[in-house]
């Protein structure tokens, strides 16, 4: 019924009902009964709740105004947790976003700054990870979906440390229909009738099934809404009444306040923009199977005893640009490039679900596992937000560094706060924008008398913070 509710209210015709993946409490609990070694199961669920599970839930190039797509995802996590309004990524470009988050580190300290092999996965150290260290806590752990860009061109039979269940795309972009994974170090085709997301939905919620009393640690990470954005066959235009995009800064007609780099983008034809309205509705298709598997994984989580005692978390690797300031993509500085879905649902420290405009990262979410689960860690440049969970309402920073290495654009560092941006790039060029004024973006105000302080204080922390600077960046 959600489900028909928000299919109307966005003036979707889907072409069937759509079917959950047979994950009901009752079939998980039949599962159970009937598959695994037999265990007292009231006993098995006690031991389960002393200990914490977690899932991780990354979707990739998912922008944060997308929520409406995903009804199961804001009723079962977001409204029974906390929805971080900003939540960002301090490097919107998939692998080292992706290396990010494993290691709460940011880009300057993992060393991964592109999503090819040399500068990217070929550096990145996969021997200190939350695999690594939830494994060592006496943990389950398995991945199920996208890993990080490249790393079959290294060895496609390989498995990283720490993962006891290993279930990946070869492929860097995309699975969808007809994919090749990596299942437990075997390679495996999978035909046109299987759709990844779904799939490897059904893999996770099998793995949290079949973990007994161990605690999990759960990472699912679909393909979805990347580019081609192929939905699932049951959702095949179901989003066709999507309205199309146009927001102020969309081919932005005046950009002679912007770098170099941008005044020099042409405004699109009609061709162009059809063909990028035509790619966000099929993102927005993509994201109902998403739903789906996170209603898989919640009623596993349900029916093995785990769901009161699981930090679960639902954000994506980056943004994506749908025609803001004539451009497409997500390697940029600005706000719909670095935002991105930010909930979290942990009920032993949750007590009230809420809204939270707390300034958070991605890199805080390693930090935040290793707290919450008691695993031993190095240091990182993330913080835990765990006094956030218990709603604590002075945050955990007021700015963050935010950085690229020529990828879309020249490198840049900067900082974010709360609620403005700053920006330099290696040409020397700088951007300055209080989202209080000017939420979308369309007047640098880098030159602005009125602000000169608060831009000095932002390139301050900026420089004193990008440390070591980006590949072809300098000061």
């Amino acid at each position: 019924m959600l489900r028909q509710a928000v299919l109307s209210l966005s003036s979707v015709r889907p072409r069937s009902q759509p079917l959950r993946y047979a994950t009901t409490s009752l079939l998980l609990a039949t599962f159970l009964a009937l598959a695994l070694p037999p265990i007292a199961l009231p006993h098995a669920q006690g031991q389960v709740r002393d200990r914490p599970s977690v899932l991780l839930i990354v979707t990739d190039d998912q922008r944060a105004d997308t929520l409406s797509a995903l009804p199961a995802v804001v009723e079962r996590i977001g409204d029974r947790g906390i929805k971080f309004g900003k939540g960002f990524v301090p490097h919107a470009l998939c692998c080292p976003s992706r290396a990010s988050i494993l290691t709460g580190n940011y880009s300057h300290t993992t060393g991964v700054w592109t999503n090819n092999l040399v500068g990217g996965y070929g550096v990145f150290d996969e021997s200190s990870t939350l695999a690594t260290w939830l494994d060592a806590a006496g943990y389950r752990t398995g991945l199920f979906g996208k890993y990080i860009n490249h790393w079959a061109d290294a060895d496609p039979t390989h498995i990283p440390p720490g993962w006891d269940e290993w279930f990946a795309f070869t492929e860097n972009c995309c699975s969808y229909y007809g994919f090749t994974a990596n299942v437990d170090g075997t390679l495996r085709q999978f035909g046109d009738d299987v759709y990844s997301t779904r799939e490897s939905a059904q893999r996770a919620a099998d793995f949290i099934l079949s973990a007994g009393t161990e605690p999990t640690f759960t990472l699912w990470a679909p393909d979805a809404p990347h580019r081609p954005a192929t939905p699932e066959v049951r959702y095949e235009d179901a989003f066709s009444g999507l309205e199309a995009y146009r927001p102020p800064n969309y081919m932005e007609k005046d950009v002679s306040d912007k770098p170099a780099w941008v005044r020099s983008r042409p405004r699109w034809d009609l061709a162009r923009r059809t063909e990028v309205d035509s790619l966000r509705r099929r993102m927005y298709e993509t994201l109902l199977s998403v739903d789906d598997g996170t209603d898989i994984l919640l009623d596993a989580l349900a029916a093995s005893g785990r769901l009161s005692n699981t930090l679960i978390v639902f954000t994506s690797d980056n943004g994506y640009l749908f025609g803001e300031h004539r451009l497409q993509g997500k390697p940029f500085p600005w706000r719909a490039s670095h935002r991105v879905p930010f909930l979290v649902r942990y009920d032993p420290l949750i007590e009230t679900p809420s809204k939270s405009s707390a300034l958070v990262l991605t890199i805080d979410l390693a930090p935040t596992i290793v707290a919450v689960t008691g695993a031993q860690a190095p240091h990182m440049d993330g913080k835990s937000l765990t006094p956030l969970l218990g709603q604590e309402r002075s945050g955990v920073r007021s700015r963050a560094v935010i950085e690229n290495s020529r990828v879309g654009s020249p490198s840049y560092c900067g900082t974010r706060s709360r609620y403005s941006v700053f920006v330099r790039y290696a040409t020397g060029e700088e951007e300055f924008y209080d989202y209080r004024r000017d939420q979308w973006e369309l007047d640098n105000a880098i030159a602005d008398p009125a602000v000169r302080h608060q831009v000095t204080a932002l390139r301050r922390f900026a420089r004193e913070n990008c440390l070591p600077r980006p590949p072809g960046f300098s000061w």
